[in-house]
């Protein structure tokens, strides 16, 4: 049995060599089939090292985590394969642990977690698993496919920015499959970036996309709700609050400032995300020189429009 590896990047070239190296020290030697590598317009040498790990390049020319995961998708001929982020470490019993998952047929994908070695992050992220669980998590960075069911589902969502991996795990749920994530599995995330760099990226940019998936529709329930903005609001309105409470609890002073940052940053972002849309809508319904309105255009998912104006 072979599995192909699969990874898409972007000016990775900081972490990429402990990234591979940890990958080939891992995943047995024996059970790796093509290393496929994409890269999404590197400006440092992230695809010079990719081919001195013996890795397949292929160059993402639209750009984005969709386009990229589907290129990378399209050149798998394995009946599992992997895919990987350029920053993460994987754990010593990652591929033993993970790879049981699916001898269960009707799980899609398995996955490990991962917690940031960035000290206030993991703090925030260990409180995470400890108040949630694994069950709603997921993410691309530590994952073994079923290549069938992927196909089946018309591969990685491409009509989506930053949200890939909830709009694929939906899918997944909605077809009556299975997305496993272990949170005994940790791997590191390595993230040497402040916390205000993180909260705007992860946070504040992701959150302008939320308005488009609710709208369409494309999500399941559990996800809708995380996502509604009454929630988000009640979340805000409590978040000095509950800032002070994970400090106390996780004893990490910089929660009380981290907690409160990322909340006014997802709100940010949905009400930046939702004025795009109705831009969209205004402009998609403006009436033509001939007195009627021309609306074909607005019928298209939102997450097009969204894309359209970003």
């Amino acid at each position: 049995m072979k599995l192909d590896l699969v990874m898409w990047a972007k000016n990775g070239a900081k972490y990429l060599p402990l990234t591979l190296k940890r990958i080939d020290a891992v995943i047995p030697h024996e059970v790796i089939g093509d290393k496929i590598f994409v890269d999404d317009h590197s400006v440092d040498n992230s695809v010079e090292i990719a081919k001195d790990f013996g890795w397949k390049v292929f160059i993402n020319e639209k750009g984005g985590i969709g386009e990229g995961a589907n290129l990378a998708f399209s050149k798998v001929k394995t009946e599992f394969f992997c895919s990987f982020e350029q920053d993460l470490l994987l754990t010593d019993c990652w591929f033993e642990k993970i790879f049981k998952y699916l001898e269960q047929p009707n799980v899609a994908i398995a996955q490990g977690w991962r917690l940031s070695t960035h000290p206030t992050l993991r703090k925030f992220e260990e409180f995470g698993l400890e108040w949630f669980g694994g069950e709603k998590l997921c993410s691309l960075d530590n994952n073994i496919y079923r290549t069938e069911i992927i196909r089946r589902l018309g591969g990685f969502p491409r009509n989506v920015r930053y949200h890939v991996d909830a709009v694929l795990k939906s899918r997944i749920l909605k077809a009556g499959l299975k997305w496993i994530t272990d949170t005994s599995v940790i791997s590191e995330h390595l993230k040497p970036m402040t916390i205000f760099e993180y909260a705007k990226r992860h946070y504040y940019e992701f959150s302008k996309e939320i308005p488009t998936l609710l709208e369409d529709g494309i999500l399941v329930e559990d996800e809708i709700r995380k996502l509604k903005p009454f929630f988000q609001a009640v979340k805000l309105m409590f978040s000095p609050a509950i800032g002070l409470g994970l400090t106390l609890w996780k004893k990490e002073p910089t929660l009380l400032v981290y907690y409160p940052l990322i909340r006014i940053m997802k709100w940010k972002g949905y009400v930046e995300g939702k004025k795009i849309i109705n831009e969209r809508k205004s402009l998609f319904s403006q009436p033509s020189t001939d007195g009627h309105l021309h609306m074909g255009l607005s019928r298209k998912p939102l997450t097009m429009m969204y894309l359209c104006s970003v």
